[in-house]
């Protein structure tokens, strides 16, 4: 099956080690673009929402600068 093939391109390699030393493995899934779009249009609302509090605010600040790297990361996955 096409799952297992692409198992078999890891085989011989280690999985990282978390900070303790132990194996961990790390696996990435990718959005269908209908989960995708939910995902952007509840982080838009989120930065519609935050830029209703005050602008000077370092909770806003820090949010946006959060929800800003959200996106970020969405637009290279």
């Amino acid at each position: 099956s096409q799952k297992m093939a692409s198992l078999d391109n890891f085989r011989g390699t280690k999985p990282p080690l978390d900070r303790e030393g132990q194996e961990t493995a790390r696996l990435t899934t990718r959005w269908s673009p209908e989960q995708s779009e939910q995902k952007r249009a509840a982080v838009n609302a989120e930065i519609d929402r935050v830029n209703k509090l005050p602008a000077h605010s370092s909770y806003a600040t820090h949010r946006m600068r959060v929800l800003n790297k959200i996106l970020q990361l969405m637009s290279i996955q």
